[in-house]
Order: structure tokens, then sequence, then C-alpha cells
């Protein structure tokens, strides 16, 4: 009757024995009881005097199936069936938390109730996964069963087929519920914020940048920006911190879930200092009002999904088990929750991740996946709005102190991170300024004009910043002015801390005005956009051809260092060289020979002379010469008549230089 059958019920021993009644692993499920004929048979309408045989029958074809403890319908080779199934959580506990809260139900529990289906008996253990290691866990298949939030559940079951069984229904006061709703606060006393809209250019706390979606999608709705309009954003990683931020002044607004605020209201610390900002009317849950205020819509709350690889004949009786849960059972006691349902639909979470561009549709996979931010490095989780692109992970991790915002140890900021631009932005490698501009529609770009076999290196910035992955990468297509196939140059990208920047080298001969297009993964990128190639310099009077060739006109001869020139003056050069040669030579001769003249001025006789010898054409004398005392041989134009007057010296050490008389 508890599982609304129709009554006679007939049950098998086996069924009996270590049922819920018997303290065991509880009665058999709904398909149970369908699927095994041979251990059930519901007479509505079996006459009462055949009671006696049908129950014998029932026990002794009952009987043939309690070898190994199960019914035959769970009789499954161990080579579709596992032997331990490992049941992680990730949710806003410690881990120790999570494992003291749910290890009850997931490894006790389920040890229990379902392990003994199955031939041998299958086990279950608990673990722990992180923002940091899920995605790659997931994909590594390090674990069976995932119990994680509404966000997460939308991620998972788009990229890695995840099957939601149940969802959770909490305990929050008084009240059960089974979703909640995405709250932004601030202080009651804070009459300059009265909406949303007021938040602009104020500072607003928060946990996580995972955990804030609801929040984020409220702001989208009013026609703000979350990551554009307020001062900073600030993660805490813990709520209590949000609060204390609050208090001390140093944050004007905060975001938490539904009950929150209530409860710190309710709080004698608190009493009544908070306010719900744009709070929803005319929310409901299971045709009642919902009893908390929510600046969001409602989501639904956590649940436990099976990954594909787990067996269905597992993930049923999982499923069963947590259904047969009831608020007041020892595990929903310990886990601080109500019971278990079976799981609703999380398609407004997968919406809303779509909305915000957090979760992508992968054409190499043919499917959606997540961002992979995580709560240490939060920079992959950033999605600027239509219109702005985001900065360079070194420039958002430096925004906060750039704007005179100083981050306390232990906190995460976010001030600015969006910036406006182009989708494709180009400037010359090594130019002065920013990462360079858009290059306009079919109008020439002024940062790819160019001369004829011109090398051309460029910095160019994806500002989508999408993966470098199989077949991503920037190409740059280009055509030129004539019926030619396009020219393709690859970007290499510049590497770690400059996500979506590349270094592309090119140059062209061909003259003219050629159309570029850019591609990213094989899309195009940004707008199609001109290059205009000009008339290469080649040198002297020399021209290019159309394609950039340098050669020389008729009547020019080439000169490989000056360029061309002409017969007639490279004939004239040469005789200017000739007679610049001939005056040289006639110069050095001249000079050369003028160093043995010697110039009468620059002769100093004594006076009287002093007559140092005689010959017989000559007289040899003292003089001075430029400073220096020398010999001076003259000749003798007086025959010999006069003598010296002095005692000839018969050596001297002087100079003799001889000079004809005027």
């Amino acid at each position: 009757k508890e599982r609304g059958f129709p009554s006679p019920l007939l049950v098998s021993p086996k069924w009996v024995k270590g049922s819920r009644w018997d303290g065991g692993a509880g009665p058999p499920s709904f398909r149970d009881i369908q699927a095994s004929r041979a251990d059930i048979r519901v007479g509505a309408t079996m006459p009462r005097d055949s009671t006696c045989l049908a129950l014998l029958v029932v026990v002794a074809i009952g009987s043939l199936g309690t070898e190994g403890g199960v019914g035959a319908h769970n009789r499954v080779s161990n080579a579709t069936i596992a032997r331990k199934y490992r049941i992680h959580g990730m949710t806003p506990y410690s881990e120790s938390v999570f494992t003291k809260k749910f290890s009850t139900t997931f490894v006790d529990y389920l040890n229990r109730a379902v392990g003994p289906r199955f031939a041998p008996p299958i086990e279950f253990e608990i673990g722990s996964q992180s923002f940091d290691s899920i995605f790659d866990s997931a994909a590594r298949q390090k674990f069976e069963f995932i119990f994680t939030f509404p966000n997460m559940v939308g991620c998972l079951e788009a990229e890695f087929r995840a099957q939601p069984l149940v969802t959770l229904r909490e305990l929050r006061g008084e009240h059960e519920l089974n979703r909640y709703g995405g709250v932004v606060f601030t202080r009651s006393d804070r009459q300059d914020i009265r909406d949303i809209r007021d938040l602009e250019g104020k500072v607003i706390a928060a946990t996580s940048i995972l955990l804030m979606q609801h929040q984020w999608k409220v702001f989208a709705d009013v026609g703000m920006s979350m990551l554009s309009d307020p001062k900073a954003l600030l993660f805490t990683g813990d709520e209590s911190k949000v609060i204390d931020l609050l208090l001390s002044g140093e944050a004007d607004a905060g975001f938490t879930r539904t009950d929150h605020v209530e409860s710190f209201n309710a709080d004698p610390r608190y009493l009544n200092m908070f306010r719900v900002l744009n709070p929803r009317e005319g929310l409901t849950i299971e045709g009642r009002p919902f009893p908390f205020a929510s600046t969001s819509i409602l989501y639904p709350e956590k649940a436990l999904l099976a990954m594909e690889h787990v067996n269905f004949r597992v993930s049923r009786e999982v499923t069963d088990a947590l259904l047969s849960l009831h608020k007041g059972d020892v595990e929903m006691e310990t886990a601080g929750a109500a019971e278990w349902q079976t799981a609703l639909s999380y398609a407004p979470a997968r919406d809303l991740y779509i909305s915000l561009g957090l979760m992508t549709y992968n054409t190499l996979l043919h499917r959606h996946q997540c961002i992979r931010a995580t709560l240490t490095n939060f920079y992959p989780g950033i999605k600027c709005p239509q219109g702005l692109y985001l900065k360079s992970e070194s420039d958002v991790h430096a925004g906060c102190e750039a704007s005179g915002l100083v981050c306390k140890q232990g906190h995460m900021c976010l001030c600015k991170p969006c910036k406006t631009g182009s989708e494709i932005e180009v400037r010359r490698q090594g130019a002065p300024g920013g990462p360079g501009a858009g290059c306009p529609k079919m109008l020439p770009c002024e940062a790819l004009s160019t001369k004829q076999n011109e090398p051309l290196e460029l910095r160019v910035l994806d500002n989508l910043r999408r993966p470098v992955g199989d077949g991503g990468g920037l190409v740059m297509r280009v055509y030129g002015p004539s019926k030619q196939a396009p020219r393709e140059f690859k970007g290499v990208p510049v590497g770690v801390g400059e996500e979506g920047v590349y270094h592309v080298n090119m140059s062209f001969g061909i003259l003219g005005m050629h159309v570029v297009e850019f591609y990213v993964g094989g899309v195009q990128a940004g707008e199609t956009t001109l290059m205009e190639v000009t008339v290469a310099d080649c040198g002297y009077n020399m021209v290019p051809d159309n394609e950039g060739v340098c050669y020389c006109p008729s009547g020019f001869i080439r000169e490989s260092l000056l360029g061309c020139f002409h017969f007639t003056w490279l004939l004239l050069l040469l005789c200017f060289v000739v007679l610049i040669g001939v005056g040289w030579f006639a110069l050095t001769r001249i000079r050369r020979e003028g160093m043995w003249i010697i110039k009468r001025e620059d002769l100093k006789f004594f006076d009287p002379p002093l007559i140092l010898g005689r010959g017989k054409y000559g007289v040899v004398s003292k003089a001075e010469y430029r400073g220096t005392i020398v010999a001076v041989k003259c000749w003798d134009t007086s025959g010999g008549r006069e003598r010296d007057r002095t005692k000839p010296h018969s050596r001297s050490s002087h100079s003799s230089i001889g000079h004809r008389p005027p």
C-alpha cells in the first residue's frame, strides 16, 4: 500500500528478508516488481481458496532466485557492471564537510540498499571535486556520479552527456524547497542605492565569479553590464566576508542566494541591516508563493548526475534508492535536507549560461562546452557584452591597481576588464601605442599600407581570444588586383599571457589595391579591408615593374650601388675623374720637388760672414736656416781674390746645402 500497488500483493520471502520492514535494504522498486514476474504475483481478483496454493508457488519459484541474493532481472555480468562507483561532490562545502553531510547517504545507505542487488555486490565511495578539476576529471572518467550546482549540471549534461537523476529538496528554515534564486542586496541605510541601476560606479562583493550568473543575467536584463558598469567586483571566497565588506563600507552591494538576507536580518548582530534590490513579485514554487525575496528568477536546486559511462541499471537502482528516502530519515537529517525528488529540468540553467556567453558550441566536438574558469583564475570566465572586448590577462589582473583600488590579501578583484574596439585589431610590429586599431570595411587600412617587396611585420589581436587548437589560429588571406589565387599568411601565436595575439610577416610585389580577409579557426573574423601597395624605392633613376622588380630604363646603365646612370652622364663622370687624377698627380709632383728648393730669404748669414772653407769654385759659409745652424756653399764670383780671415775648419758637423746666388 505504501508503494501504491493493488491488493492483495504476494511477495516472495526474498523481498521480505532484508527489506525496509526488516531493517535491511528496502522493498523492491516498482520496476523490480514489474520485471520479476517469477518473484512477485499481483492478484487483484485471486480467489480466497487459491491463496495458499499461489503462495506456495511463489515461495517455490522465489526460492529458485534467492541464490546469490538477487533476482534474475538484476543478474548482469561483470563485463557491463563495475564493482566500485565513485560519487563526487562539487558544492560550496569543503571536502570534509561534504563527506560528513553526505557519506551517510552516498556510502552507507547506497552500499546497503543498492549494493546487494547485483551479483557480485557493488560498492560506493565518496569524493570531492573543485572548479579547478571538475572538467578534467569528467573527461578522464574519475567519477561515476557527481552531486553539484545547477549551473554545473547544465555544463556536464551538455559537454559530457551526464544525466540528472534526482534533485535535492533543501530545508530552509521551515520551508522545503527545490528551487532557489540569486539576490542583489545592500545595506538598509544606503538611500543612494534603491535600484540595480544605482550600482553603476559602485563596488560589489561576491563569493566568486563562478557563482553569480543569476545576478549577471539580472544586470543584462536592465541594460547594464556587470563587468563594465560597476567600479569593481571583489571576490572573497566566503559569504561571511561579503557581509563584512558591506558592514565596513568597502563594498556598496553584495551577491548571495535566496534566504540568506532573511537569515542575516534575523541575526541579532545584523538585525534588519540589509535590503534586497529589485525583488521579483509573483514567484511561486509547486503552486505556492516562494517564501524568500529574490532578484532573479528561480532555478532548480543541486542535483545528482550519472555520467555517460555508467550502466543504466546502476543509475536506475541509485535513483530508486534515493527516492525511497523520506523527510526525517537519518540520511536526510545528516545531509540537512528534506528528501530527494525526480530530477527537475535544468534547461533554465543551461539557457542562462548560453545567454551570458559562458557556454559556446564547439564545432569540432559538435556539442556545447562551458568556460574553464577556476576559483584561482577567473580570467577565462570573463565574457564581455556585445560591442566590448576583453583586455589582455596582464591588463585585467593589474586593472584595479591601475584604478587606485587596493585588493586585500585573500581577495580577488576585477575592475573594468572590457574595452571598446574591433574584433580584429592590427598594428605594425614595434609601433608605439596599444595593440592597434580595427581596419575599416572595404577601405584602405593604414596599418597594412606598404611598398612593393617591403617586409611588413604585423601584430594582430583577436579580441575574442578564440583558442588556437586544431584548425584554430589566425590566417590572413590576400587577394591581388589581378585574377590570381589568393595568398595566405599564417599568424604565429605570441604565447602565454597574450592570448589572441599573433605575429604575421608578409611582403608584396604586385602594385595596387589588395583585398584582405581575416580568418580565426577557419571562420572569417573582423571586417574585410583593403591593403594598398605603392611603388617601391628602387634607387637613382631605377623604376619597378608591376611586381616590384627594379630595373634601368633604356639609355641607362646599372650601377650596383648607386642606381642607374645615362650614358652622357657616365662619360662626363669619367672625364671628371680623369681630370681629378691628372691634377692630383701634378700637384703631388710639385710638392715633392718643392721640398728641395731653398728660398734666399729663409737663409740668415752672419755679418760679417763667417767663412768655413774655400774651394776652387766657391766658399762655404756659416748661416742659419729656419732656426738651424747650417753650412752654405756659394759660388765664388771673386776669382779667389778674397782670403779666409779665420782658420778654416777641416771638419764640420753642419749640413752643407748648395745654393746658387742670384
